[in-house]
């Protein structure tokens, strides 16, 4: 509903995102972008995250590149796989994105970085709620491991698992 109102409105679904949050009585959600982001690239991990009917609170969004793997810029403790696109970890409220993976996997899949990058930022917070990886017989899923696999957006079964995770948690 958000998203079919967001293209009547013309609003863009980060507002969208901040006016749900302020009706509802939340506080409203940060987001501490670290590394050399540019402002695509912010408003593509931007609208990624507001794909969710809510908001995941604060966040630190941190750009990592292979001239700058920090690791310890994103807790990071073990090697992380190659073909991964980004990383989170729930606990600290951190996801990490792999910039130049994203730039080869792009091409590689034949899609816009921009679009990339708004769909791992989705898959990600999936992961900021508690989601899991979606198995390989479930229906369409932004939280598929794997990209070749995967919804190109939050899809009504990701929306599903969410509302069952909260009820069970």
């Amino acid at each position: 509903m958000l998203q079919r109102l967001s293209k009547i409105a013309g609003v863009t679904g980060f507002a969208l995102l901040m006016l749900g949050t302020m009706l509802s009585g939340c506080a409203s959600p940060t987001y501490d972008f670290r590394g050399d982001w540019t402002a695509d690239e912010k408003t593509a991990v931007m609208n990624g995250i507001s794909e969710w009917p809510s908001s995941p609170g604060h966040v630190r969004l941190v750009r990592v590149t292979d001239d700058n793997p920090n690791p310890e810029q994103c807790n990071e403790s073990v090697d992380v796989t190659p073909t991964m696109l980004g990383t989170t970890y729930k606990d600290d409220q951190e996801i990490c994105f792999w910039a130049d993976r994203i730039s080869r996997s792009a091409v590689d899949h034949n899609i816009a970085r921009q679009d990339l990058l708004e769909q791992t930022a989705a898959h990600e917070t999936g992961h900021l709620f508690g989601l899991g990886h979606s198995a390989e017989d479930a229906p369409a899923s932004i939280m598929r491991a794997e990209r070749s696999d995967a919804a190109t957006t939050v899809t009504a079964f990701d929306l599903a698992t969410l509302k069952n995770y909260r009820s069970d948690n």
